[in-house]
């Protein structure tokens, strides 16, 4: 696999320190998906700060935790994702949403030790996604499935489900409950019953094919509830999943690296055996043991009615700000599809790699190059654009690169 396809992020942000270092101003890095002020420094919610300043020393102290990490973290996890279909659900924590893919992909090549139904599983994932996805799951057999149109501004359900219906037995399917990374463009509920009642009818035909959801940002589409309707509408249907949850983003916990693998299954020795296998043989020989520090913030703020309360009030005004500046980009690049996308990114069809590379070496402006294939085959140039990089100050500055670049092409 070339290198180009696997680090874009990290030689874009080596690029965008570089510049910084040697004293470039007005740098707009719509490359780093982390929510920003208007002077680019990171946000965290008061309510999460609030609970950081509980912790006393007494608590920050002590020995390990358990291998599969802190269960009241791990339990009001499942309550936030799950609701009342918790019950089927065993969890680990992870250092985060990649780690925590990471262990999935791990175990996933475990599995077939104690089940052979598992062994040679290929891994499907959406086109386009998130770049980390194919370097997370490089020891599989990797197939993509059509996700976007040709012009790039909604879901072709009919593509999506003629994908599903073919895919090979024995494959894991990436799917992003909300805020799809980095399309943008989510499914609706009603979309969502079609996906999950295909793949039931498969599981319950015998088949292997295993979602796994990606959830990096809950509560920056449509709400903490109404982003979770996927995970919960798997359970419900008694399906057997995978979800990679992240607290990065929607509880801005960056630094803390905290998240989770939720195994649901109707099979309860299933699970157990499964939650086993990945303490001895995933966790155990590579980070040994978890961090308490952001578990313990997390569990603190799931657990305080009032904590939630502010923490939904700051997603609802993430969602508000979002929306403004794709609006703002839909009016200014003539592109009206954009308003239809959701969270923290968008996907902007029709710039080129040459393009991106002259928004950074001529506007000092950093985005993604993000190209996709679209159902009939063909190759689509787009970037990739963090929004709450955008402010103000500066997207007038933004809108007009975005029209010089594209008049050039």
């Amino acid at each position: 696999m070339p290198k180009s396809e696997l680090d874009p992020i990290m030689k874009a942000n080596a690029l965008v320190k570089a510049a910084r270092e040697a004293g470039v101003e007005g740098i707009i890095d719509c490359g780093v998906g982390v929510c920003s002020n208007e002077f680019g420094q990171p946000v965290v919610p008061k309510a999460i700060c609030d609970v950081i300043e509980t912790l006393s020393v007494e608590q920050i102290r002590g020995t390990y935790i358990p291998g599969t990490g802190y269960e009241p973290f791990l339990d009001s996890a499942r309550t936030l994702l799950f609701g009342k279909q918790k019950n089927n659900v065993n969890s680990v924590q992870a250092n985060g949403g990649t780690h925590a893919l990471r262990i999935i992909a791990d175990t996933l090549k475990a599995m077939p030790k104690f089940d052979p139904k598992y062994s040679e599983l290929k891994i499907a994932m959406p086109n386009p996604t998130w770049g980390n996805h194919k370097l997370i799951f490089q020891d599989f057999e990797q197939q993509s499935y059509p996700y976007l149109d040709s012009r790039g501004f909604r879901v072709d359900i009919v593509a999506l489900t003629r994908a599903i219906q073919n895919l090979e037995a024995g494959t894991a399917i990436i799917l992003h409950p909300s805020c799809p990374n980095p399309a943008s463009y989510p499914l609706s509920e009603v979309q969502w019953d079609m996906v999950l009642t295909q793949i039931s009818e498969r599981q319950k035909s015998g088949d292997i094919v295993l979602p796994i959801f990606d959830s990096a940002y809950q509560g920056f589409g449509r709400g903490l509830e109404e982003d979770a309707y996927p995970i919960r509408k798997a359970a419900e249907l008694g399906l057997e999943f995978f979800v990679a949850e992240s607290y990065s983003k929607k509880f801005a916990l960056y630094r803390h690296r905290v998240g989770a693998v939720h195994f649901c299954s109707t099979e309860s020795e299933s699970r157990t055996n499964l939650m086993s296998q990945i303490g001895t043989t995933v966790i155990r020989p590579t980070v040994s043991s978890l961090s308490i520090a952001g578990a313990d913030i997390a569990h603190r703020a799931m657990t305080d009615h009032d904590t939630m309360f502010q923490i939904e009030n700051y997603l609802e005004t993430k969602r508000n700000d979002f929306k403004i500046r794709r609006e703002y980009l839909a009016e200014a690049l003539d592109m009206p599809g954009l308003i239809n996308g959701e969270g923290m990114f968008a996907l902007i069809p029709g710039i080129g790699q040459e393009g991106q590379e002259w928004l950074w070496t001529e506007c000092n402006i950093m985005t993604i190059y993000n190209p996709w294939i679209d159902p009939s085959g063909a190759n689509n140039d787009a970037i990739r654009v963090c929004l709450d990089a955008l402010n103000h100050e500066n997207i007038g500055n933004f809108t007009n690169a975005l029209q010089q670049v594209r008049a050039l092409n």
